[in-house]
């Protein structure tokens, strides 16, 4: 008998493609914040990469239109992949721990992406 507080398991997406390149993956898993709704319109957030460590880290950052780079209305990712072999883990965070456009871009390298 199924215990009423679990969850059955589920295939991945059909869109998590495995060879998904760089630029498809981060559009998967940025999808939900790419864009501010307005009235009737959508406006496109403004988005910055950053790549760093020969690809190994990259940050992504989301802030509305027109924003400072040093004005603290940020949303800003850390992805970090690291190579064991054959296989690639990959760590994403977020600043703070949290999904908040409340950070400095300008101070992205110094945030705290700890769990």
């Amino acid at each position: 008998m199924p215990q009423l507080n679990s969850i059955p398991p589920q295939a991945p997406p059909d869109d998590a493609i495995p060879g998904d390149s760089l630029e498809e993956m981060i559009a998967k898993l940025n999808g939900n914040f790419d864009e501010i709704y307005s009235g009737d319109f959508v406006v496109p957030r403004e988005q910055i990469i950053d790549e760093r460590d020969q690809g190994d880290t990259i940050y992504i950052g989301k802030a509305d239109p027109g924003e400072l780079e040093a004005s603290a209305t940020w949303q800003i990712q850390k992805i970090t992949f690291t190579r064991n072999g054959a296989l690639t883990e990959t760590e994403i965070r977020f600043a703070d721990n949290d999904i908040l456009f409340d950070n400095v871009w300008d101070d992205r390298t110094t945030l705290d992406y700890t769990p």
